[in-house]
């Protein structure tokens, strides 16, 4: 049975719901504690991951649209048309 890729197959799940998932899985408390932790820092490690990411594209962005023009050509300057 294919129920598709792994990516669309994954849930979000809110770290409050991770201690009651261990429970129901046969964690001990401290174990559930644990996997909390794990899942809290692996959450916050891949929303870092992200933006760093997006701040090498965004400084890429920059470095590529230097040579753009600044002016249309063609367009007169409506400041000086009397």
């Amino acid at each position: 049975m294919n129920a598709g890729p792994l990516w669309i197959q994954a849930q979000r799940l809110p770290v409050a719901s991770v201690d009651g998932i261990a429970a129901e899985a046969g964690l001990t408390p401290d174990e559930g504690d644990t996997l909390s932790g794990i899942y809290s820092e692996s959450q916050v490690s891949s929303l870092r991951t992200a933006f760093f990411a997006l701040i090498v594209i965004v400084l890429l962005s920059l470095l590529f649209s230097r040579g753009i023009p600044s002016e249309v050509p063609g367009r007169r300057d409506r400041t000086t048309v009397s």
